[in-house]
């Protein structure tokens, strides 16, 4: 199943981007202006492959998180 969660968000405010632990804010861009493609680490390939595509087609920076499921009531903002 491929979810679109937030399509069509995008902002260049400092710190509109959230994260669900700390450590992400070090890894990962402060504002909202890109595409992150997330999957669990057993779906690397596929994840792999929609990164690459998508950063084929679009001039917004695109990311790849593999990551195991977080509880929401862990999230940061």
């Amino acid at each position: 199943m491929m979810s679109l969660e937030m399509l069509g968000y995008y902002s260049n405010e400092m710190y509109s981007q959230g994260y669900p632990i700390p450590i992400l804010y070090l890894l990962y861009p402060l504002r909202g202006n890109f595409i992150a493609v997330v999957g669990s680490p057993k779906e690397r390939g596929q994840v792999a492959e929609l990164k690459e595509a998508m950063a084929l087609n679009s001039d917004v920076p695109v990311y790849a998180i593999r990551s195991w499921r977080f509880d929401e009531s862990a999230r940061c903002h």
